[in-house]
């Protein structure tokens, strides 16, 4: 089912992503990774309501310690992760399988395999460790 957008906002934001879905597999990715990293960077230099979240979070979760200096990094390291998200999620569809999958490392997935076997299902949390689309490929 397609997103059906109510306003003009809506519409702006709904052809912003079909914009970006389509320009970003079209760029080589050097181009792309550069484009996100820096708007990622640009997006903490504004420090909107997300990105102070983000900071107030990894603050308490790095501890009184950490220096300000170390906070920002974080915070810049974390947002550049949230643009890969995307860069990925919007380069997924043109992505050459064989070296995604080269790329991509799991560790216990006999684990995982073995609870499948017995037949009874599997619940399994995933953390924020990665993008879970390329995990699913």
């Amino acid at each position: 089912m397609r997103f059906a957008p109510d306003g003009l906002a809506d519409r702006a934001i709904d052809s912003g992503y079909a914009a970006a879905w389509r320009l970003v597999r079209t760029l080589p990715e050097p181009v792309s990774r550069f484009a996100f990293d820096k708007a990622a960077d640009l997006s903490v230099r504004r420090g909107g309501r997300s990105v102070s979240q983000l900071r107030r979070n990894l603050a308490r979760v790095a501890g009184p310690d950490r220096s300000a200096t170390e906070i920002d990094a974080l915070v810049r390291d974390g947002m550049r992760s949230y643009a890969r998200y995307w860069l990925e999620t919007f380069r997924l569809p043109s992505m050459d399988v064989d070296e995604v999958l080269a790329e991509v490392h799991s560790e216990g997935v006999e684990n995982l395999d073995a609870a499948v076997a017995r037949g009874r299902g599997v619940v399994v949390a995933l953390p924020h460790s990665g993008n879970w689309d390329i995990a699913g490929l």
